[in-house]
């Protein structure tokens, strides 16, 4: 996968596992819409949501996985 063009949203396995873990253990929530993304250094998706009422914080940076972050326009 390494050298593919990815989306800058794309979120990694190991960051989606840990939005899950999160979510199922966080205290009385509700029902919420909470957004969980991937970061990288073209991240435009506030995740101020997901860290105050999950304390989520993505784990894995794109770039550094070796990924060519494409335009959230292209097809993929």
């Amino acid at each position: 996968m390494a050298g593919r063009r990815i989306r800058p949203q794309w979120l990694a396995f190991a960051d989606l596992i840990q939005a899950y873990r999160l979510a199922l253990a966080a205290p009385d929530i509700g029902f919420e819409v909470i957004t969980v993304v991937g970061e990288s250094s073209r991240r435009r998706w506030d995740l101020s949501k997901a860290e105050r009422l999950l304390g989520y914080r993505p784990s894995v940076r794109l770039e550094e996985m070796g990924y060519e972050l494409g335009d959230e326009r292209e097809p993929f």
